[in-house]
């Protein structure tokens, strides 16, 4: 092949050059903050910083609802896993479960953990209780973590916020600090505790 054909081959269509052009000029624009024509992209409703997904209130429903349906796909794996009978053991899906499962559900929880929506994460992680321990359906929630051998999804979300804060206390020069431990007042009355 000729330099001249090789060079043809290897030339942009102009439609994947603006497309080229669009990326880099993002990527100079979270990297450095250099503003571009933001126009031709749209706002996303649900902004992800560091795999959270951001919500308008902070609530993070929209984290914990895509959490929880990827927490869903991971049990069906793990509950096919259990229900074959090619020689799993017993303590297989308990691992699988320890692996995948509580790695995808805990991660961040420091920033959502106080967050009302953190059963539909907390009722997942109770039906892999369920499949790891072997209970049927009747069994009372709080019987679950000591029969599968499991903190429960409270006390695991707590031990990662509670390292994130003693880490912050240590650095009191820290700007989050002041953040964190040096509150304004609150500025409404609470009605309900007068």
């Amino acid at each position: 092949m000729s330099t001249g054909r090789l060079f043809h081959a290897l030339t942009i269509r102009s439609e994947k050059k603006e497309d080229l052009v669009e990326q880099h000029e993002c990527r100079l624009f979270s990297l450095y903050g250099c503003p571009h024509e933001l126009s031709t992209s749209e706002a996303r409703p649900y902004p992800v910083y560091l795999g959270v997904t951001l919500d308008r209130t902070l609530s993070y429903r929209e984290h914990l609802t895509r959490r929880a349906a990827k927490l869903k796909s991971i049990n069906n794996m793990i509950v096919k896993l259990a229900g074959t009978s090619w020689g799993a053991s017993a303590s297989t899906p308990r691992t699988s479960a320890l692996a995948l499962c509580y790695s995808v559900a805990e991660y961040s929880c420091p920033v959502w953990a106080i967050s009302s929506y953190t059963d539909l994460i907390g009722s997942r992680l109770h039906s892999l209780m369920r499949l790891t321990s072997g209970c049927l359906q009747p069994t009372q929630l709080s019987c679950l973590p000591v029969l599968s051998n499991v903190a429960p999804p409270s006390l695991r979300r707590k031990a990662p916020t509670d390292n994130v804060l003693q880490i912050i206390l240590a650095h009191p020069n820290w700007p989050v600090y002041a953040d964190v431990f040096e509150h304004p007042p609150a500025r409404l009355v609470d009605t309900i505790t007068q």
